[in-house]
């Protein structure tokens, strides 16, 4: 489990920022589901939808910027995860480029490759790893997007801005 607790360059829990953050959410007084619920409502809620300038930063320079999408906001969620002593890892599988369109602008829809990462964190908890997903999407972003389709049912943060064929759209586990 040791591995799953680490600091890394992307993981930079020590950041005096990440440290300032967590003595916030007095993680000392919260149990481990207290720990993760405070941690994944930040990064969902506090951290706006928007794209890094690379998947590869920093879990300070996310929250420096203040918004990210799965990838790096998994980055700022997993170094707070850890510097709350909470076991989590990365995992991840490709998907078509067109499952991001009418997320972008299209001129940077273009530019983006054929196919592209999408990441979520999973965390050791009750003896057992669980997906934490849904953290991507903030409140305010789904906010925008009930309001633009308000005779549907309720969005949640998985994902939204995509109408793609997912029946004839291969997906590739890494």
């Amino acid at each position: 489990m040791k591995q799953y607790l680490a600091e890394t360059n992307i993981l930079d829990f020590s950041d005096p920022a990440i440290q300032k953050l967590v003595s916030q959410f007095d993680s000392k007084h919260l149990n481990e589901y207290e720990k993760i619920g405070i941690a994944y409502q930040f990064v969902k809620d506090d951290i706006q939808f928007g794209y890094n300038k690379s998947d590869a930063i920093s879990a300070s320079e996310v929250l420096k910027d203040g918004y990210g999408q799965c990838n790096t906001k998994g980055n700022l969620l997993m170094a707070l995860l850890r510097a709350m002593d909470i076991p989590c890892r990365f995992h991840g599988f490709t998907i078509e480029r067109s499952l991001q369109k009418g997320a972008i602008p299209n001129y940077l829809f273009w530019l983006a490759p054929e196919y592209i990462i999408h990441s979520w964190v999973e965390v050791y908890f009750d003896n057992r790893w669980i997906n934490l997903e849904g953290f991507i999407l903030d409140n305010s972003y789904l906010s925008v997007i009930q309001d633009l389709f308000s005779d549907a049912s309720s969005f949640c943060g998985y994902g939204a801005a995509t109408n793609h064929d997912l029946a004839n759209s291969p997906t590739f586990a890494q």
